[in-house]
Parts: structure tokens; C-alpha cells; sequence
């Protein structure tokens, strides 16, 4: 286990949205008051899981606190370019690519060439394997067979 300067054991939150970040209003507070709240519990960092720009807008703004993980809706590939999305953000400072809502098992060969990005460049892959809530707001896309993100995928 990593220790701090002091020697504790450092402490990292590694489920973070953007909320406390990017829209104060529904944290009911700010990002400043976030970090300050987590510090005095004893949080050493939190793994940001937000879009890429607020991903990089956060740890500009309270530095090692947040560790960047953008995430990447695996059923929006065709639609997008996200290897080479996924690689402007690695290029940027995040520390990972996290996964989620996959039109195809997270094991189909048309996600290994994002996966080998992560890989060769170092950085984390983060896999969605829970239940997803649908809020309607793209039809055009049909709903997530909760199945294809099973961990036994990504074995």
C-alpha cells in the first residue's frame, strides 16, 4: 500500500463523478469545499470518472487530489473516433480510460484496439460492470444489455 509523507496509509476514493466538480449546485457546495471536506476525513485523492475536459479542468484546478479517468460510452464506436479521442486525454495527464455501456461484450474483438491504447500507454482500464439507470435522452441508441458487461468479459 502506498503511504503519505507522514506515513499513513494513503487513502484514495476510487469512485468519484463529476458532480462536486462541475456543477457545485447539485453537490451544494463547491469543488474547493469537496476537496476540503474529503481531506479532513482522511482522503488523500479521489479518481475523477467525468468527460475529459472536466477531468483535466479539475486537477489543473486542486492538482494530485484528483487522478483523471475520462469515461468512454463504448456504444457510441463508429460514431466516433475514441482511440484517437482516448489518446488526446492520455496525452493531456489522465491516468486512465474507464469503460462503460457496451453495445457488444466488453470481450468483442472491435474494443481491443482501445483497450492495447491503454495499455500501451501505461494507463489504467476501468471497467463499468454494474447496473446501469437509462434516462431516455438517446432514443436513437437501444437500451444496454447488462450481460455484456459481466467481469467474466474482461477476464
Amino acid at each position: 500500500m502506498a503511504k503519505t509523507a507522514s506515513g499513513e496509509i494513503e487513502r484514495i476514493d476510487a469512485h468519484v463523478h463529476g458532480r462536486p466538480f462541475s456543477n457545485p449546485a447539485l453537490y451544494r457546495g463547491s469543488g474547493a469545499a469537496y476537496v476540503k471536506r474529503m481531506r479532513k476525513e482522511g482522503i488523500h485523492g479521489v479518481v475523477l470518472l467525468a468527460p475529459g475536459e472536466a477531468c483535466i479542468k479539475a486537477r489543473r484546478k486542486f492538482g494530485d487530489f484528483v487522478i483523471p479517468v475520462p469515461m468512454y460510452r463504448l456504444r457510441t464506436l463508429g460514431r466516433t473516433d475514441l482511440r484517437k479521442d482516448m489518446a488526446h486525454w492520455l496525452d493531456r495527464g489522465c491516468k486512465g480510460i474507464k469503460f462503460i455501456a457496451p453495445l457488444h461484450p466488453y470481450s468483442d474483438e472491435r474494443y481491443w484496439p482501445l483497450y492495447q491504447e491503454v495499455a500501451d500507454r501505461g494507463a489504467v482500464a476501468v471497467f463499468h460492470t454494474g447496473y446501469l439507470g437509462f434516462s431516455g435522452t438517446e432514443p436513437e441508441i437501444p437500451p444496454i444489455e447488462m450481460a455484456n458487461m459481466r467481469a467474466a468479459h474482461i477476464d
